[in-house]
């Protein structure tokens, strides 16, 4: 029994001077609800995100950049009015142009880094990806829109 005692106090006296564990960048499960109670369980990204009547607010209030970053065989079933297509895969080649280069390119003026822009996909993932790599680029105000076209159509 007692070197029992002592195997147990000589593995917590080693695990309690072990250094701490890394803490790992990873997305976790949480519960995300609608305002109709529907709930899902989705994993969070480092992107902020939005819903979709705070972009509703956000585009009432004054212009606010959108970027929807679907491919552009999915622009048939439409897109958010005003929005500009730069699909995930060229977020981070289009946000590392020049103004006049980007201007030239997708039509609209280039962000400042601190201005807030918007992005959305289908259903949220490709947008949090893009917004991370946005704000991996210092644009700080970068969102996804919570639910994508998809929840902003109401077919969710």
């Amino acid at each position: 029994h007692s070197s029992l005692s002592k195997l147990l106090a000589g593995l917590l006296g080693t695990f309690r001077s072990a250094p701490p564990l890394p803490r790992l960048n990873q997305p976790v499960p949480h519960r995300l609800c609608t305002f109709r109670g529907q709930c899902v369980v989705a994993m969070a990204s480092t992107a902020s995100e939005i819903t979709c009547e705070q972009l509703e607010g956000m585009m009432a209030d004054g212009r606010v950049p959108i970027f929807d970053v679907r491919n552009p065989d999915e622009l048939e079933a439409g897109r958010i009015v005003g929005s500009v297509n730069i699909p995930v895969d060229k977020v981070k080649d289009a946000f590392s142009l020049d103004v006049e280069n980007f201007q030239d390119q997708f039509g609209v003026e280039k962000p400042k880094v601190e201005s807030t822009l918007v992005f959305y996909c289908q259903m949220g993932r490709r947008g949090g990806t893009a917004a991370t790599i946005a704000k991996d680029l210092g644009y700080t105000r970068a969102m996804n829109v919570i639910g994508g076209f998809q929840k902003w159509t109401g077919e969710d």
